[in-house]
């Protein structure tokens, strides 16, 4: 990203399973050979989707405390780092773990590496841009085998929760379950997608039987993007753009 023009120039993906080996490695070899990543950046950003993050009020946030609060929802051990995020809309702290040995990697290789967790850009772009309509919202991120659902209900994000599925019944479930548990019509309320979705996939047409009023995220505002990046539709790669915010 050019962030004086905060321009977006390119954008790389990687399959992990084109790599031998255990995670960290390949993830080392990756940073070490691609040729994209041998730029001298002035700033680099990680956003890390870990399943091990939690929110916790501001008036309750205690520091000395956060390793155990984080440890109350998750096995959390001493091989990993204690994260602490800032979420300024919710008057919150987001907790997360990063593991040691993952966290090396990146700062060995950019040693002023800034480290969020992936969720925290979405929430903030979210709030700054769909607040002021008041309006109900149910926001979906999508990402292989995983979705991240966010509801956001009088101008303030209500509720958040990341799930792991492994069919369509599963993401229908859990959408519809947002929509059960805080009383939302889904004949009217808007769900908004984003992620590796696409209208032809069989979990978008299982949600569609059930939540009429459907959209796709455009690109998040205020940046411009690269010709290159012209092939992707615009709510692919939401979260990592909206990181950039």
């Amino acid at each position: 990203m050019d962030t004086k023009k905060k321009k977006f120039l390119a954008l790389k993906t990687w399959q992990f399973d084109q790599f031998s080996g255990d995670m960290e490695a390949t993830v080392q070899k990756i940073l070490q050979e691609d040729p994209l990543l041998q730029h001298n950046f002035q700033q680099v950003r990680l956003g890390v989707n870990t399943p091990k993050q939690t929110f916790v009020p501001d008036t309750l946030y205690d520091t000395g405390s956060s390793r155990k609060v984080l440890s109350y929802h998750f096995d959390f051990s001493d091989n990993e780092f204690l994260h602490t995020a800032r979420i300024s809309p919710m008057d919150s702290k987001l907790l997360f773990a990063v593991p040691h040995s993952l966290q090396h990697i990146f700062r060995e290789k950019w040693k002023q590496v800034s480290i969020t967790h992936g969720i925290t850009g979405l929430i903030d772009y979210i709030i700054r841009e769909y607040a002021p309509e008041k309006e109900s919202r149910v926001f979906v991120n999508v990402r292989q085998q995983e979705m991240t659902v966010i509801l956001l209900e009088a101008g303030k994000i209500r509720f958040q929760n990341t799930y792991a599925y492994d069919s369509p019944e599963d993401f229908t479930y859990f959408i519809l379950a947002v929509y059960q548990e805080f009383g939302l019509d889904p004949g009217e309320v808007k769900l908004s997608f984003m992620g590796e979705l696409e209208k032809d996939a069989k979990i978008y047409q299982m949600v569609f039987q059930y939540v009429r009023n459907i959209d796709f995220m455009k690109r998040p505002s205020g940046f411009t993007y690269s010709y290159k990046l012209s092939f992707l539709p615009d709510h692919y790669f939401y979260s990592l753009f909206a990181i950039a915010g």
